[in-house]
């Protein structure tokens, strides 16, 4: 019982990472579609960390200070490989599908935790606890994309 507590009770995190900008701010480079050179998607992040003793405000990264990805299916300097993954299309060639495909990233930093805790009282202890601000930082982002203008998205789904 008390090992169910502490790993999912009270003492549990669970991370959700959001936008933090609207999703007009997010980039999907064309040129690296067609090339396959440099950053493939930019993504401006904040990490939210739900827990009942963190509040409803504990956040990595915010909307003035986002968590900057820049992903890449190529090599990183000391970190993973990413895979450009299998191109195929649909809805008679109007949507470019990529399936497989992993966008990889070590060049992005975290900033200190905000809002933890009632007036921000567990700001440093998570801070401290998982090493904030940090340089040092992998994400990895495994799926699919599917790539269209809006009227073959919007004929897909009628």
């Amino acid at each position: 019982m008390c090992e169910g507590f502490f790993e999912n009770g009270v003492t549990g995190v669970n991370a959700v990472t959001e936008l933090a900008a609207p999703a007009s701010s997010v980039v999907l480079n064309s040129a690296y579609e067609q090339l396959g050179v440099g950053t493939a998607l930019t993504l401006p992040i904040k990490v939210h960390l739900e827990n009942p003793l963190l509040g409803s405000e504990c956040y990595i990264g915010s909307t003035k200070e986002p968590i900057k990805l820049e992903l890449t299916t190529g090599a990183t300097t000391g970190g993973p490989t990413g895979k450009p993954g299998t191109q195929t299309t649909k809805e008679a060639g109007k949507i470019l599908v990529i399936s497989g495909v992993s966008l990889v990233g070590n060049t992005f930093t975290a900033p200190k935790a905000t809002g933890c805790g009632a007036f921000g009282i567990l700001d440093g202890i998570l801070d401290e606890k998982i090493g904030l601000p940090s340089s040092k930082n992998t994400a990895v982002l495994n799926g699919s994309v599917e790539i269209a203008n809006s009227s073959a998205v919007e004929e897909s789904e009628g």
